[in-house]
């Protein structure tokens, strides 16, 4: 991706962000202290922002900076996936060691369940892929 197409996609992102919370050009400007100028060329990609300003304009518009940068998922189901993702992540921000670790063996189990029920095959039982996790 060339500097430019970087741009444009943050520009976009920008204008797509500002516009879901509400927000003129205007209204951003003021909130992160910039002319309304500079608002409508970094969303129209014709101009490239300091990274303090770039915070700015996400803690605006209420989001991670990182997502100003990262392209969103295009289809509903990749939208859905990674919007649990990031309710899972949230979940065990903060847990201990422990309990992250019996997270995994849960989620490795609800996994192994899924794709036995995907093989028709297979004849897998609860309490067989438990006992496995634990003692992996």
């Amino acid at each position: 991706m060339t500097k430019y197409d970087v741009q444009k996609e943050f520009g976009l992102r920008v204008r797509e962000n500002r516009k879901r919370c509400g927000l003129t050009q205007e209204n951003l400007a003021e909130v992160i202290d910039k002319s309304v100028d500079t608002i409508s060329n970094v969303e129209r990609g014709f101009l490239s922002t300091r990274i303090k300003t770039a915070a700015d304009i996400a803690r605006a518009l209420d989001m991670p900076l990182s997502d100003l940068f990262y392209a969103p998922p295009t289809s509903q189901e990749d939208r859905d996936r990674e919007c649990l993702l990031r309710d899972l992540n949230e979940l065990v921000d903060h847990c201990s060691l422990r309990s992250l670790e019996a997270v995994i063996q849960v989620v490795s189990t609800i996994i192994e369940l899924d794709d036995a029920h995907q093989t028709p095959q297979a004849t897998t039982n609860l309490p067989d892929i438990i006992a496995r996790n634990r003692g992996s």
